[in-house]
């Protein structure tokens, strides 16, 4: 999963919690102006789980609105 990186923000922290996925824990990273969310595979075919929630930090640069989306498949 890949999460941008609001405008009018920089970038502090992201972490990975939870989810369902039994295999090794997953991890974010900023990766250019995203955070990129892992889940180490590989995933079995036909498996359902549920991704870990992500949690973005970021410090606003300019007054206004901070808005965060999602990219990604």
């Amino acid at each position: 999963m890949i999460i941008p990186v609001p405008a009018n923000s920089t970038y502090v922290s992201a972490s990975a919690s939870g989810g369902s996925y039994p295999g090794p824990a997953a991890s974010t990273a900023l990766v250019g102006s995203n955070v990129v969310l892992t889940v180490p595979g590989p995933i079995p075919g036909g498996s359902t789980f549920t991704p870990p929630a992500v949690t973005v930090n970021v410090t606003a640069t300019n007054p206004g609105s901070v808005i965060s989306q999602y990219a990604g498949t």
